[in-house]
Parts: C-alpha cells; structure tokens; sequence
C-alpha cells in the first residue's frame, strides 16, 4: 500500500499552481505515494527524523500533504506504522515519538474535525489555524488592567509562563514517562533567553497595578506572524485579559503590514474546544491537524 519515492510526481494530484499557494518548505525526507495500485485515490506525503531540542526525544515526522481525505482511517494509520517500524529497523535508530500532520491541502480537508480525528488510532490532535487581517480593532482596557511592551524584567514571568505551556502540552499528550522535566525546563530557558534578543520577536504584557498577569508572544516573518505562547495566570482569568492581549497583537501586525496570523490549539479539553471555536468565529481557519500515534 506504501510506495517509496525520491520524488513523485506532484502534478498528478495537484496543479503546480497550488504548490506556489500552499508553499512545500522543503522536500526533504522520504516521500510515499499511499494507495491500491488500481485506483486513482492515493495520498502524498513524506517523512523525516529529528531531535526535539526542547524534551531531547527523538521524533519522527509524517506530512500528508496532497490527496484524498477519505483514506486517512485506522487502516492507514495500521500500514504506515508497520512501513515506518521497518525503516527504522533498517535505520538502526531509536525513535520515542510519532506525529502526523493532516493539511489543508488535502481533498475534503474542509470535512475533518477534531472530533473525527480523535476517532483514529491517535493519541493527542494539535489544530494549527490562521487568520488574515484586514483592519485594527479597538482596544478596549478592562478595569485596571493595562498591556505595554516587554522588558529584560519580563524574562523570569514569560519564561515561567512558557514552561508550564510546555508541561501542560506534554501532559495532555500522555508521554510525561518519556520526558526529563529538570533538562526540558534548562533548555527552554537557555533557548528563550536567547530568543527573546531576536528583533523578529514581538512580546506584550497584561499588568494590573503593576503586577504581573500574563502575556502574548509572537515571530515576525516576513508578512506572517506565528504566535509562539499567550498565557494568563489563572487568579485572572475571565476578565477578558486575553481578548486584550489579542486585539493588542493584532493591531501591531496590521500597523506593521503583517497580513496573515498563525497559532495552534490543543483540543484535549472543553475549554481548549470552546478557544477554538471562538477563533473560527473571529476569522480563524483551520489549517492542519497533528495527531500522535504509536508504532506496533
């Protein structure tokens, strides 16, 4: 069911001009053709090894970049773990984690949910969205709460945040036995302090009476911002605080020609279900799933 290719033959599946919109980054790695040999319904996408420098586990990586939906179910979860425990064999190399990215790029991408994703034989969904922008909103100060930009004081409060987001995604995703939480709260600090130098990182902080609240940081990239973490302690949460950071976010991107926004979500909950869903009512889209699933 698992051709491997160097290189296949995209156009088969997708017009060149789709690959210019939705941008392959790279094409490294091995690719695979998924599908009966008789049937026109196939799936393309590749896979590729790496270190996570944050946990040190090694990861592998799936993309399923073009093709048809339909056929992403438990029986192809089942034929890509049996391929991908033989290539690792063959490799010689320990592998702790696999995840799978599902794009928008996909036919009848528009008809996966979270809910139907979380059916299959995986372990944990990350939903990647965007949002493009067209015009600043108001920014509306709730009570005593005020948002200005970061300063080299802010390190110990964003970093604190950001280790606890890191802690909690690893938690949710049930692989806590995997992880040395001494080494990964080290190498986040030792990673943050030096991104936060970087003049393409953007951070603001919610305050009340100058006391610490919460905060929202993102990576400028050419005319896309990725928002890295936002976070608001909890003893403050439900007073719109994040709406504020939000809306503060969002004007200094357009003020800045940034047009198109990019973040994740970690549906594993009521809470995280009910962000998202407010996210597609203001603008965001889905624009992929990661799943986690374990070789058998």
């Amino acid at each position: 069911m698992i051709k491997v290719t160097s290189f296949p033959n995209l156009q088969e599946f997708v017009p060149i001009k789709k690959l210019d919109d939705y941008t392959v980054s790279s094409f490294d790695g091995e690719w695979f053709i998924y599908g009966k040999d008789n049937s026109k319904d196939k799936i393309v996408g590749r896979y590729y090894f790496g270190n996570n420098e944050f946990s040190g586990l090694n990861e592998c990586y799936v993309d399923l970049l073009f093709g048809d939906c339909h056929l992403i179910d438990n029986s192809f979860i089942q034929n890509l773990s049996q391929y991908l425990n033989k290539r690792i064999y063959e490799l010689e190399y320990e592998i702790h984690l696999f995840f799978l990215e599902y794009t928008n790029t996909l036919n009848g991408f528009e008809r996966l949910s979270v809910e139907n994703i979380l059916k299959l034989d995986v372990y944990s969904v990350v939903t990647l969205v965007e949002k493009d922008l067209f015009g600043k909103t108001k920014e509306r100060i709730k009570g005593e709460f005020t948002v200005r930009t970061f300063e080299e004081k802010d390190s110990h409060n964003v970093i604190s945040c950001l280790v606890d987001s890191y802690k909690m995604g690893i938690s949710l995703g049930g692989f806590v036995d995997l992880v040395d939480f001494q080494r990964l709260e080290q190498n986040i600090v030792q990673y943050y302090n030096e991104f936060f130098l970087s003049k393409n990182t953007i951070i603001f902080i919610a305050e009340k009476n100058g006391e610490f609240v919460g905060h929202i940081t993102f990576e400028m990239h050419d005319e896309k911002a990725v928002l890295v973490d936002s976070y608001v302690l909890n003893k403050f949460s439900g007073n719109g605080v994040y709406d504020l950071l939000k809306r503060k976010f969002e004007n200094f991107c357009i003020s800045n020609e940034i047009t198109v926004l990019e973040g994740s979500v970690e549906p594993h909950s009521e809470k995280s279900l009910k962000i998202l869903e407010n996210l597609k009512q203001n603008g965001w889209r889905e624009k992929s799933y990661i799943g986690r699933f374990n070789i058998k």
